[in-house]
């Protein structure tokens, strides 16, 4: 297995929320029709690089805000359960930095696999809703206002869907850090 890294899922996520946000622009602005993108055919190396590079730095920002909007639900809105589990949110803290301090290397790529995994499902939860409602949004305004509603749809669905696999893959995170943690004691 090769070294697990956030790479890839940060720049999947990216290209998902920067081509959200290209048809919130083109909605903004009033372009209803991408016939203007075969003028730029000579510019086409230059704008898949900056695509890519765009969607990197998107997949960046949006992953630590993801992050830093689940803490402040907690700390805001569930400050009396976060504190009441502090106890043990901290022993299991201190399990997994043991797990990782103890366990092998192909240990800690598996967990490192497992996490980017969950990293993935959840930015996708959060990708999905907002490139359909933009994409869905602009397509209403194109003549094939028809699928727009079929687009809704389909996100409807894929958000659920991404969801249950956010929520299967954290408790096969956690069931995998439990076990590694007890074979580790």
């Amino acid at each position: 297995m090769a070294k697990a890294t956030l790479w890839l899922e940060i720049i999947i996520v990216g290209y998902i929320y920067f081509l959200s946000t290209v048809f919130l622009i083109l909605y903004s602005i009033g372009i209803y029709d991408l016939c203007f993108f075969s003028t730029l055919k000579d510019y086409l190396v230059y704008i898949s690089l900056a695509s890519i590079a765009a969607s990197y730095l998107f997949g960046i920002v949006v992953h630590r805000f993801i992050q830093l909007a689940i803490q402040f639900f907690y700390f805001t809105f569930k400050k009396k359960e976060y504190k009441k589990h502090q106890t043990e949110r901290n022993e299991r803290i201190r399990n997994i930095i043991k797990v990782y301090q103890k366990g092998s290397q192909r240990l800690n790529r598996e967990l490192d696999f497992q996490y980017s995994l969950i990293a993935l499902f959840r930015s996708l939860v959060f990708a999905i809703p907002y490139f359909g409602i933009n994409f869905g949004i602009w397509l209403n305004k194109t003549n094939f206002m028809r699928y727009s509603n079929i687009v809704f749809l389909f996100t409807c669905i894929f958000t659920i869907l991404f969801f249950g696999v956010y929520r299967i893959q954290k408790k096969h995170y956690s069931y995998i850090l439990e076990c590694m943690y007890s074979e580790l004691k």
